[in-house]
């Protein structure tokens, strides 16, 4: 059994061979467990999270977002146990009009919080919770002092990603369209509107 270790620096996996080793160690020590090599979906005991235009979406800014994952500086490996520190993350989607039209951004003001970095949390999903669906992976993030920032990938190309994955293609090639939101002021009053 092998452990890909990810660093956020670098967005790379490498392999970590003491853990792998401490958690071969730990699945051999308890009873009824076996490794092996290829593991289909019957080992998996919760419901599988469908991915179709039901349960995905496009955030908005202004969605409310939750973030589900495992921070790493608290998390805690030695010889003998692992003990990560998982974290539900609740931010606000705040992506303006980007030069990069897959990276969505969020952000979030935590009173007093338990953490001082965002780091392991790449690979997470983020939910959204104003339309009900999954929107997307975090990438990357940054905390400074009560402030955290996350980027993520949007939904709408990581299903692109998987429609090519899926049909054997080794590359893909799509539109996006993006709506920007442009505060214009009319008329001699000096009132502002909305175009878009």
């Amino acid at each position: 059994m092998n452990v890909p270790v990810f660093h956020n620096d670098t967005f790379e996996p490498v392999l970590d061979k003491r853990v792998t080793e401490m958690v071969r160690r730990q699945f051999l020590q308890a009873d009824g467990l076996t490794l092996v090599n290829d593991v289909g979906a019957a080992s998996f005991t919760d419901p599988a999270y469908v991915v179709d235009p039901k349960t995905v979406t496009t955030s908005k800014p202004g969605d409310a977002l939750r973030i589900h994952g495992v921070l790493k500086t608290p998390t805690a490996i030695t010889p003998d146990a692992i003990a990560p520190k998982f974290c539900l993350m609740e931010i606000v989607d705040n992506t303006p009009f980007s030069h990069d039209p897959t990276l969505r951004s969020g952000f979030g003001v935590f009173d007093r919080p338990e953490f001082s970095d965002v780091m392991g949390l790449s690979g997470s999903p983020v939910f959204n919770v104003t339309q009900n669906a999954l929107c997307g992976m975090v990438v990357r993030g940054s905390m400074q002092g009560d402030t955290c920032v996350i980027r993520y990938v949007d939904m709408f190309d990581i299903c692109k990603l998987l429609e090519s994955v899926h049909e054997g293609h080794p590359a893909t090639s799509y539109e996006k369209v993006q709506t920007l939101t442009v505060k214009v002021p009319l008329g001699s009053d000096g009132g502002v509107k909305t175009a878009f």
